[in-house]
């Protein structure tokens, strides 16, 4: 699980985030062997979440992963394609301002998201979707760019909110692991309910602050880690939340 972690955010980023990676797990490790059941399910869920949270789709991310050759070579695969056929990619993009300013250094996306006339001016030009062929020099070429701006990820918005989120989850684990097991472990499994890209992840992360809500109302009482399965699995039975909503009214 760990190798597995630590590839992945030194793909995503670089060798210093797949160390940040390591250190982030440091504090659950040692709480795992103080309170833990024998098991390190915490830990073993902590590790596999905290690798998919660190690398979460930002349009860097989007765009890195689209133009791969391993993804011309699957899509190809899945197509059939010919030796004596010309393969085709066109992707139908829908990014919304939030995307934009996620990927601007904190100040200006911040400047971006409140100013209402660049919003807005953003939300018309996009509200149809964007069709890009992947497989033309003007598509590869536009989705080369975004996917080299890694090195500034770092000084981007959603770079520095993701990490301080990330940092609140574990430190929830923490604080519940030594006085219920079973709590600090379906508050690591909660991380899946974060994924995916615009308004995909949006509702996730809707999601997850609902059930982290539960979390804190209910963490004295009996029973309150089947509670919080009850309503983590109610989440990710749909995109939107409805049996979520509906069990919590």
């Amino acid at each position: 699980m760990l190798v597995n972690g630590i590839k992945r955010c030194a793909d995503y980023q670089d060798v210093a985030y797949a160390t940040l990676y390591l250190n982030r797990l440091l504090s659950v490790r040692d709480a795992e062997a103080k309170f833990g059941d024998g098991t390190s399910r915490v830990l073993l869920e902590a590790a596999r979440y905290t690798a998919l949270w660190m690398t979460y789709e930002d349009t860097i991310r989007v765009a890195d992963l689209k133009i791969r050759r391993t993804r011309f070579n699957r899509v190809g695969d899945e197509a059939q394609v010919q030796n004596d056929q010309i393969l085709q990619i066109r992707e139908f993009l829908h990014p919304r301002s939030e995307e934009f300013a996620d990927t601007l250094p904190t100040a200006v996306g911040r400047w971006l998201l409140r100013t209402k006339p660049v919003t807005n001016t953003i939300e018309k030009l996009t509200k149809n979707g964007i069709i890009l062929q992947t497989t033309s020099i003007h598509g590869y070429i536009m989705l080369y760019f975004i996917a080299r701006l890694k090195p500034i990820r770092r000084r981007s918005l959603r770079f520095n909110l993701e990490q301080e989120r990330m940092d609140q989850w574990i430190i929830s684990i923490n604080q519940e692991i030594e006085s219920n097991y079973d709590l600090a472990y379906e508050i690591a499994e909660c991380a899946n309910l974060i994924k995916g890209y615009g308004d995909t992840h949006a509702n996730g992360w809707r999601n997850f602050l609902l059930v982290m809500e539960q979390v804190k109302s209910l963490r004295n009482e009996s029973g309150v880690a089947g509670r919080i399965s009850e309503l983590r699995k109610a989440a990710l039975a749909d995109e939107d939340g409805t049996k979520l909503r509906a069990i919590l009214a």
